[in-house]
């Protein structure tokens, strides 16, 4: 089967990607990202520039390697590179396509992608939502006040894991505390607030959260958290439809931090004039570090509203 090399430019402003709907052929009105053939003697950034400056009168800067997409349609295999992109110069006018949009991570799949693109939309969501989070290194967690230790879960030790002993542990880090947070992170110096909550059997519920993202079998261990399997984070507190969306998000993660929080000296550091309540503590500490899967509901609401008046 004869292969066709394209090239694609997933253009960013800020947290918005720009998209269009073409306007010829038999994919006319789907939705893709520009770019175009790859000519003899270019290399992909080359032939990107010259394509994005031909379809939309603009100049452009290449940026990092996405992903290569390879499709194969009915009569041609289709191997596509995808490079993050910023505009240099120009208003992105349509040349070749019959309409844009800027899309946020939000409205993503709010157009009819082409098959080809569609595979690129959940590792851009992924990193819209990663830059739209807290990052924190170990270091910066320990300085949280109310945060004293930690306890660090690799991907492998997921896999392998005994829950007797993980209770154990996490019974031994969460002793006299009702708080508690859950960080995934990338590297060393990458981690993102995953989940927070309040419970009184919260080391039972991590260890069977944690668990729940062991293989069934040890060929499973080749696709960590495929198919079945990504059931991560079954938790009480945020397990909504954001969850079921960005699941497949946890394959960037190396794997977690479970945190413990004294939700008493955490409230009194913001130095606000509210009770040390646990719930204020949960609603304060989500707030701080943006994190992904808390969902308030309820009494949230109104503690949310305070806790930003209060920063106004």
């Amino acid at each position: 089967m004869k292969t066709i090399r394209v090239v694609a430019a997933v253009i960013r402003r800020d947290n918005e990607i720009f998209a269009t709907a073409r306007d010829y052929g038999e994919f006319k009105g789907g939705w893709e990202f520009p770019g175009g053939k790859i000519e003899e003697g270019e290399t992909p950034q080359q032939a990107l520039v010259r394509e994005i400056k031909g379809e939309l009168d603009t100049n452009i800067e290449v940026g990092e390697l996405i992903d290569t997409i390879e499709y194969d349609y009915p009569t041609f295999h289709l191997s596509m590179d995808c490079f993050w992109a910023n505009v240099v110069s120009g208003n992105l006018e349509l040349k070749e396509a019959s309409e844009s949009q800027w899309l946020t991570r939000e409205n993503l799949d709010s157009v009819d992608w082409l098959p080809v693109d569609i595979t690129l939309i959940e590792k851009i969501n992924r990193a819209l939502l990663n830059d739209e989070c807290v990052k924190f290194s170990e270091e910066n967690l320990l300085h949280i006040s109310g945060v004293d230790k930690v306890l660090k879960i690799s991907k492998t030790d997921i896999l392998t894991i005994n829950k007797r002993r993980l209770k154990s542990d996490l019974g031994e880090l969460c002793s006299g505390k009702n708080l508690w947070a859950l960080f995934g992170f990338i590297d060393s110096v990458n981690m993102v607030c995953l989940q927070v909550a309040s419970a009184s059997d919260i080391v039972t519920e991590i260890a069977n959260d944690l668990c729940s993202m062991q293989p069934v079998c040890a060929a499973d261990t080749k696709s960590w958290g495929s198919g079945l399997h990504k059931k991560v984070f079954k938790v009480t507190y945020g397990l909504d439809s954001r969850c079921q969306k960005y699941r497949d998000m946890y394959d960037n993660y190396e794997g977690f931090y479970v945190v413990s929080i004294d939700h008493d000296l955490f409230v009194a550091s913001q130095k606000l004039k509210k009770e040390n309540t646990l719930k204020y503590a949960e609603v304060l500490f989500a707030y701080n570090t943006n994190a992904l899967y808390w969902v308030p509901f309820g009494e949230e609401y109104t503690i949310l509203n305070e806790i930003a008046a209060g920063e106004e």
